[in-house]
């Protein structure tokens, strides 16, 4: 019996060790970003989802000026948020379009219009023509997000604190978890290692002499897949509970939070998304994501409304299509309440693309040949 105390004692000490290493490591590693902010980019935020679309955009720009003439496919983008990004998969679309079209995934990530609005911005200060664009959006992004209120209270300020009050060891395990700097920036690290690797091949290549498209990276070819998040394919008990509250918290469910004077800005910042790509030649489609039910059954209708209302005022008659998804994936296909899984992400792609390659304009040239051809 004392030699089994002595070995657990033995095994809990090397554990206690190698968690304070880990720890201090971690410390050490997050102060990095004091002193040396950039070293590790950020891949999965604001800033990193938006270097990621203009790297797309500078891609496709150099495709179709260096050797595009031949390819008669139309191009098609594919623009939003993290609702659109994680619903969007390019290859099914692609599939379902009877490979008609090109698909340039531009999604990024952000809580309302006006982060949109500045994410696209390079593509409508680009030479890119997509014959067609769909916008993905949702009703909630027309409520501008509250700034975080001052914490009144120690509790209210320190998860950790209110987590140790409720004698949660289970979300404090969660939260020291998360919080290592190992397991934060562990799809950073993997991104940066994976590009660095496949650049030093692509060099190699070069200097042994191959051409073509054994040369071309992968990692920086404009039609590949979107980024996805690393989440639980199915949506549990307590990030639905998390998530319907955190709407209720950002006013989703009042009526009066979709009232003309209080989302005026978001609806400029949309329409002006709109009109640019109209004014590039672009069909434009504008499709409401999926929302699992719990979220779908608290929003009052006052905010698909306030959307079709605002796109009639700003365009009238000629007011692109409301493509309404909200109800089109069962609850099986949700990661939370807005983000699809791969269940929900064949769902969608497949119906988008049956929308998109209904407004092609068939039988017209696509717009970045006649760019071409016209020398602009």
């Amino acid at each position: 019996m004392k030699n089994a105390i002595r070995r657990l004692c033995v095994v809990l000490a090397v554990a206690m060790g190698a968690g304070a290493v880990a720890v201090l490591i971690s410390v050490a590693m997050h102060m990095t970003n004091l002193i040396w902010p950039d070293w590790l980019p950020y891949r999965l935020a604001g800033g990193g989802y938006e270097r990621d679309i203009v790297q797309r955009i500078e891609a496709a720009e150099g495709f179709y000026k260096n050797h595009a003439t031949g390819d008669e496919r139309y191009l098609c983008a594919v623009i939003g948020l993290s609702g659109m990004r994680e619903a969007g998969d390019l290859e099914t679309m692609t599939k379902a379009s009877d490979n008609k079209c090109r698909y340039i995934g531009l999604c990024g990530a952000g809580g309302a219009f006006d982060t949109l609005a500045e994410q696209t911005r390079r593509l409508l200060d680009g030479s890119l023509r997509p014959d067609v664009a769909v916008v993905g959006i949702a009703e909630f992004l027309l409520i501008t997000p509250k700034p975080p209120k001052p914490s009144t209270s120690t509790e209210e300020s320190s998860p950790w604190l209110s987590a140790l009050r409720c004698g949660d060891i289970h979300l404090m395990a969660k939260m020291f978890k998360d919080g290592l700097w190992f397991n934060e920036r562990r799809r950073d690290v993997n991104g940066t290692v994976e590009a660095f690797l496949m650049g030093a091949k692509q060099t190699m290549l070069r200097w042994l002499g191959a051409t073509g498209e054994t040369t071309n990276n992968p990692l920086l070819d404009p039609w590949r897949e979107m980024i996805r998040m690393e989440v639980p394919e199915h949506v549990s008990g307590t990030a639905l509970r998390l998530g319907v509250e955190s709407f209720e918290a950002r006013g989703a469910y009042d009526a009066n939070s979709y009232l003309r004077e209080r989302i005026s800005e978001q609806v400029q910042a949309l329409n002006s998304v709109i009109s640019k790509l109209r004014e590039r030649g672009s069909v434009v489609l504008v499709a409401v994501m999926p929302e699992h039910s719990a979220l779908r059954s608290r929003i009052p209708e006052d905010g698909v409304k306030a959307l079709q209302l605002a796109l009639h005022e700003a365009f009238g008659t000629n007011a692109p299509p409301l493509i309404d998804l909200r109800g089109i994936v069962p609850d099986s296909g949700f990661t939370d309440v807005t983000h699809v899984n791969d269940e929900g992400r064949k769902i969608v792609s497949e119906a988008l693309a049956a929308k998109i390659t209904a407004a092609l304009p068939i039988g017209k040239r696509p717009l970045m040949l006649q760019t071409a051809a016209t020398g602009q």
